[in-house]
C-alpha cells in the first residue's frame, strides 16, 4: 500500500466502517489490510489493537536498551514486539524486531536505532490516524 493514492477505493471503501482516508505515511508503517485481517474488519477493535501496540512499544523500546538487563531478557522483549508488530501489520518494526532478537540471542553490537526509527514512525501513523 506504500505510494498508493490516500483517496482511492481501497483506502475509503471497506478498510473498516467509517474509518477516514489514511495518508501514504500511516500506509507505509502500518498494513491496513493486515490489520483488517486480524481484526475481521472492525474499526473499534482495530483502533483498540494499535492502541495496545502503541503502549507495548511504548514500554518495551526503552527496555531494550536497559544495561541491567540481560540479553536474553532484551531478547525476550525484541521477540514479544515482533509479535505484536505483527499483529497489527507493522511489517518494518516487526523486520527490525527480528533482526534485534537474533543479535540478542547471539554475540556482538545490537544495532537499535532503526527499530527505534521504525517504532517513532508507526507511533507517528497510529496517532495521525486518530485525526
Amino acid at each position: 500500500m506504500c505510494g498508493s493514492d490516500p483517496q482511492s477505493p481501497e483506502n475509503t471503501e471497506s478498510a473498516g466502517a467509517g474509518r477516514p482516508p489514511i495518508d501514504d505515511a500511516i500506509a507505509a508503517a502500518i498494513d491496513l489490510a493486515a490489520l483488517d485481517a486480524q481484526t475481521g474488519g472492525d474499526a473499534d477493535l482495530a483502533r483498540e489493537v494499535l492502541d495496545l501496540f502503541a503502549g507495548q512499544c511504548r514500554s518495551i523500546l526503552p527496555r531494550l536498551t536497559d544495561p541491567a538487563l540481560s540479553r536474553a531478557e532484551r531478547a525476550d522483549l525484541a521477540h514479544t514486539l515482533k509479535g505484536s508488530a505483527a499483529g497489527v501489520g507493522a511489517a518494518r518494526v516487526h523486520a527490525l524486531a527480528h533482526a534485534a532478537e537474533a543479535h540478542l540471542r547471539g554475540a556482538g553490537q545490537v544495532p537499535l536505532d532503526d527499530l527505534a526509527d521504525a517504532v517513532d514512525a508507526a507511533l507517528r501513523a497510529i496517532a495521525e490516524g486518530r485525526a
